[in-house]
């Protein structure tokens, strides 16, 4: 793991009390990376989860390319 990473994950404190979201988002990508052997991407918490990509998606059909 990149040691900048792991300085990183050792001094930053919890995220804001009122985005539950994210603090699991955070909590998961911590645990992926912690446990991940081999993919470097993955142990640097570098991926897309099924809510990510949902949300991409969902962006993209919003756009309006008619004008």
């Amino acid at each position: 793991m990149n040691i900048a990473r792991v300085i990183e994950l050792v001094f930053s404190g919890p995220a804001a009390p009122g985005n539950a979201k994210a603090v699991e988002r955070e909590s998961d990508r911590r645990i992926v990376s912690r446990l991940s052997t081999g993919n470097v991407r993955l142990q640097m918490g570098l991926f897309s989860t099924r809510e990510d990509i949902d949300e991409e998606r969902k962006k993209a059909r919003s756009y309006n390319f008619d004008d």
